[in-house]
């Protein structure tokens, strides 16, 4: 599995978590994000994006209307009552996305967090100190049952 993410992050893709629930019931809050490249000339109506919005933060909301001449999206969160009050512009978008898991999110958060990375440290280290003596001598035949 590890080699999977690492060939797909090197490949372009992306994994996000999601934090509000502008686009349930589709995709859920914990939900894990799968997204991919995208030549913005191929976007279009429908498609769920991530782009980061003119405060800085990072959206996932579906695409209402596309404007190639102006290079610009308007996006909208299927929750949402309106549309987005900006368009997007392509070079601010980050990938369409291909795929959610739902609430992987919320494990992948904890295993990137100083929490989860003390913990995977902590199994680690008991893996080390403990896993390798089960009681028995190991199989050079030193076990005479």
């Amino acid at each position: 599995m590890l080699i999977v993410v690492v060939l797909s992050l090197l490949a372009g893709y992306s994994y996000d978590t999601v934090a509000s629930g502008s686009m349930a019931p589709e995709i859920g809050v914990g939900d894990l994000l799968i997204s991919g490249p995208v030549d913005p000339e191929d976007i279009e109506v429908g498609d769920v994006i991530i782009f980061h919005s003119p405060h800085g933060m990072h959206i996932c909301h579906r695409v209402i209307s596309v404007d190639h001449e102006a290079g610009t999206v308007r996006t909208k969160g299927d929750a949402n009552d309106a549309p987005d009050p900006y368009t997007t512009p392509f070079n601010r978008i980050e990938g369409k996305v291909i795929g959610n898991v739902p609430n992987l999110g919320y494990v992948a958060s904890f295993l990137s967090s100083i929490h989860g990375l003390m913990a995977i440290a902590a199994i680690g280290i008991a893996l080390f100190l403990f896993g390798g003596s089960n009681g028995k001598d190991d199989a050079r035949g030193k076990d005479k049952g």
